[in-house]
C-alpha cells in the first residue's frame, strides 16, 4: 500500500496528473474502508483530497479530508467553495492546538475581521498560494479582501508585494502584477527576484523592451540567475 500512495503522490505533485493518481487510489481504498494503520489511511484519505483540490472538486476534497481530520485542509474547502462559516467551523479545534495558526489570520483577512498577526514565515509560505487559490477557485470577494492586506503584511514581512506580485503574474492579472511589483522593489530595491518577476510579466505583455531591461537588471544584482538568462536567450 505503501508504494501505491508513493506512486499516486508523484503522480499528483510531480506529473499534475490528477486522473491517474485517482485511478492508483482506487486500488487503495476500493468499495471499502481498507485495513491499513491509522497514519496509512490518514495519508491516503489527504493525498485523495489534495488530488480534487487539484480537479477543482472541493466539496468532495472536503469529504476526504474530514476523513482523515486534518482540519485546516476540510476548512481550507470550504473557503474555497465560498462557505466561510463552514471553513471557522472546522477551523475551531486548531485553536486549541496552534492558536496562531495561518487559519485565523487567514479568516480575518478575507472576512474583514482581523484579530490575529501572522508570522514572517507564515505569510512567506501561504499568502501567495492562497491569493492564487481563491482566484481559481472564483471567490472574487474573498480574493480581494485578502489582496487588501498586502500592505500590513509587508510590515511583517517585506516580500509580500513580491509574492502578491507573483500570485498576479501567475493568474494573468499582468497590471496587476505590475503596480505589486513596483512597490515590492521600493521595499527591496536589490532583490533580483523581482526584476525577473518584472521581466516575466512584460514578456507576457508583449513589451520585450522592458522585459530585457528588467531581466538584465536582474543579472546585474545576481549573475547567476539561470531563470532570467534562460528568459533573456528566449526573447532574443
Amino acid at each position: 500500500m505503501e508504494s501505491l500512495l508513493r506512486e499516486a503522490r508523484n503522480k499528483l505533485f510531480l506529473d499534475q496528473a490528477p486522473d491517474e493518481a485517482l485511478q492508483i487510489l482506487s486500488r487503495v481504498f476500493g468499495e471499502q474502508p481498507p485495513d491499513l494503520p491509522t497514519w496509512l489511511y490518514n495519508e491516503g484519505c489527504e493525498l485523495t483530497g489534495y488530488v480534487y483540490v487539484l480537479k477543482g472538486d472541493y466539496r468532495s476534497a472536503y469529504d476526504w479530508f474530514f476523513c482523515a481530520s486534518n482540519h485546516y485542509m476540510a476548512g481550507y474547502c470550504c473557503l474555497l467553495s465560498g462557505d466561510l462559516t463552514n471553513a471557522a467551523n472546522n477551523w475551531q479545534p486548531l485553536l486549541y492546538s496552534r492558536p496562531n495558526h495561518w487559519a485565523f489570520s487567514l479568516y480575518g483577512f478575507v472576512s474583514q475581521q482581523a484579530n490575529c498577526v501572522p508570522t514572517f514565515l507564515q505569510v512567506r509560505n501561504h499568502f501567495e498560494a492562497d491569493l492564487m487559490n481563491l482566484y481559481h477557485a472564483g471567490q472574487t470577494e474573498a480574493f480581494e479582501n485578502l489582496y487588501s492586506a498586502t500592505e500590513f503584511l509587508s510590515g511583517l514581512n517585506l516580500e509580500a508585494y513580491k509574492f502578491a506580485g507573483r500570485a498576479m503574474l501567475h493568474v494573468g492579472l499582468y497590471d496587476r502584477a505590475l503596480t505589486c511589483l513596483e512597490q515590492g522593489r521600493q521595499k527591496l530595491p536589490t532583490d533580483p527576484e523581482v526584476f525577473f518577476h518584472f521581466g516575466q510579466t512584460y514578456a507576457k505583455l508583449k513589451e520585450n523592451d522592458k522585459a530585457r531591461e528588467a531581466l538584465n537588471r536582474c543579472l546585474e544584482l545576481a549573475s547567476v540567475y539561470v531563470p532570467a538568462k534562460a528568459l533573456l536567450e528566449a526573447l532574443e
